[in-house]
């Protein structure tokens, strides 16, 4: 049996600690303070916490409930909004509870913005309970919030608006379920743990109050990563609650059939409303959604290559230039054993394109840590085996696509792209961008403007390893082979927007590899410079070249007569610099 020694706070001290400090409760803050210490003792025991509890309480005021708990727990982590609340707390528990007054740990910030790092600034333990009565007006995101932010929590014992209370506690099917009630059972059993009547508070509200009660799942029934999607399914389901979900859904998915299919799938009739879903359904739905992402191609605007490393790698000095040319990745989640599941391609030259576990795509779900059964499509917009960057392109949009499903952080992805490949850290970023080491270390490079190009391509790819190699024997032959100088001179180029003066200023060593490999470049080079291009290169390690011209109808001319003269298999015209890797949002 715990032996209580702090004094609670009754009527009187509630009054006396309002007047030391000039309080006037605010509705904005939603301050109501109990005085009771029935009431207290009744959440605490209702909470049924213990000495190895951590406790984290939300709003503590003038310390009734924190009084309660600190002679019960371990310790209390307070957070507290309003600066002159907080700084009394101590000095409180000082004079109620001497004995226990080290327990506290405060906080003064908005619960809303609490974090972890918060907590263990304070020199606090993460918190296993949490013990609040939360301010009304925020009630259900401020609870939330802190069942996301602090999984350790496992057990909740809030008091919250009447109201609240029975939507956190609704089941399916009836009047009052909605978005409070499905969320707060993602995270675990959700119960309503008695009534509070208004005589307990100062001011006395003009509400009834109610206590909630949250035993988290130990361990969670969901797949990992699932969270955010169950949550958008939610709030679309309820944003128009007389909707089927047919119709709800049809944002989330893209179209109305497309929702339709993925209900079927996860065996929910879409004829149905929001209401009758249970958390499981959502969470099993959510595993239907089809994630989307973008991923663009390049165009190598200098190419240093050093001599070989004695582990036969180059160093590379290069300048990288996103471009609007994009292949889009899509993956869907289906029940199954973790992994990738099927992988298929489309568009030009897909037959080109690998379809098991050698494709990039897959070892980007290897390496990121897939937790589900997925089938991944990917749509070609990047010429295959061009020496733009396509499979590159790929995983990056694949890792964006696993970064959503995973939780996985800018830092993990660009560890997880450096060892993928030279080109897929560049094409997860875009933009203009200055490579070195193996292309892998970036920097942004400033740039002004937009660069309009004209792309000749070949249906007949070159080895990149064969391109390293003759031109490591053309070195070798020849040791006054011109190199690629500094990139300063194409740097302040690129900062004035104007492609005549960065046109001059095109490099790449590998050219004269691509050419020697590949004679027929070279007539396509020349046809690009007698079709009024600015200036010509083999992108990358070819075969594709690349033209610069003045602007978009400047590259639809040179492209209009490199097609009626057939120097290559596809033209292109096409700009950048664009954006890297990303997710397809709120597509219709």
């Amino acid at each position: 049996m715990v032996n209580h020694t702090s004094a609670l706070l009754g009527p009187a001290e509630i009054r006396q600690l309002a007047d030391k400090l000039d309080i006037r409760p605010t509705k904005k803050l939603g301050q109501n303070f109990v005085h009771d210490p029935n009431t207290v003792r009744r959440i605490v025991a209702t909470a049924e916490v213990t000495a190895q509890d951590h406790v984290l309480e939300v709003g503590p005021g003038l310390g009734s409930l924190t009084l309660a708990l600190i002679d019960t727990v371990q310790d209390v982590t307070a957070v507290e909004i309003d600066p002159r609340l907080a700084a009394e707390l101590p000095a409180t528990l000082a004079w109620r509870a001497p004995e226990h007054a080290h327990k506290l740990r405060l906080i003064v910030k908005d619960a809303l913005q609490i974090t972890r790092q918060d907590v263990d600034d304070v020199g606090a333990p993460m918190p296993t309970a949490l013990v609040a009565n939360l301010p009304y007006n925020v009630s259900v995101p401020v609870l939330l919030h802190l069942l996301e932010e602090f999984p350790s929590i496992t057990r909740v014992l809030v008091m919250v608006q009447a109201e609240v209370a029975d939507r956190l506690a609704a089941a399916p099917g009836s009047k009052v379920y909605g978005v409070p009630s499905v969320k707060a059972s993602f995270y675990g059993q959700v119960r309503r743990a008695g009534a509070v009547g208004k005589n307990v508070f100062w001011p006395a509200p003009k509400i009834e109050s109610g206590l909630v009660r949250i035993d988290r799942f130990r361990p969670s029934p969901w797949p990992g990563g699932v969270k955010d999607s169950t949550f958008t399914l939610i709030d679309a389901a309820f944003a128009q609650r007389r909707k089927t979900l047919r119709a709800a859904l049809a944002g989330v998915f893209g179209a109305s059939s497309r929702a339709e299919e993925a209900l079927v799938r996860a065996g929910i009739d879409p004829t149905l409303r929001g209401e009758k879903l249970g958390v499981d359904d959502f969470v099993r739905l959510a595993g239907f959604m089809r994630h989307e992402a973008v991923a663009h191609g390049k165009v190598n605007l200098h190419l240093g290559v050093r001599d070989a490393r004695p582990d036969g790698y180059h160093e590379l000095t290069t300048v990288f230039q996103s471009l609007a040319l994009a292949d889009r990745v899509s993956v869907s989640v289906r029940e199954g054993t973790a992994g990738v599941v099927s992988l298929s391609i489309s568009g030009a030259d897909a037959d080109k394109v690998p379809t098991d576990s050698s494709n990039l795509v897959w070892k980007a779900a290897e390496l990121a840590g897939v937790s589900q059964a997925l089938d991944v499509h990917i749509d070609k917009g990047i010429p295959v085996a061009g020496g733009m960057a396509g499979g590159s392109a790929d995983s990056a949009a694949m890792l964006r696509i696993m970064a959503a499903l995973n939780g996985l952080d800018d830092a993990q992805l660009e560890k997880i792209a450096a060892q993928l490949g030279s080109d897929v850290p560049f094409t997860l970023h875009g933009g203009t961008m200055l490579g070195t080491g193996r292309g892998e270390k970036l920097e942004p490079l400033p740039t002004s403007g937009e660069y309009h190009w004209v792309l000749a391509v070949s249906s007949e790819g070159l080895s990149t390893p064969k391109v390293f190699a003759t031109l490591d024997e053309l070195r070798e032959t020849n040791p006054e082979l011109p190199r690629a100088g500094a990139v300063d001179a194409l740097a302040s180029a690129l900062l004035t927007g104007d492609p005549e003066q960065v046109a001059p200023h095109l490099a790449n060593d590998l050219q004269a590899a691509a050419v020697a490999l590949r004679p027929g470049l070279q007539d396509i080079l020349n046809a690009g410079i007698h079709a009024g291009a600015l200036n010509g290169i083999v992108s990358g390690s070819g075969p594709t070249c690349a033209f610069l011209c003045r602007d978009v109808t400047h590259a639809e001319q040179v492209a209009a007569r490199l097609r009626a003269e057939k120097v290559a298999d596809a033209i292109y015209t096409t700009y950048g610099p664009v954006a890297g890797a990303h997710l397809i949002t709120n597509e219709s």
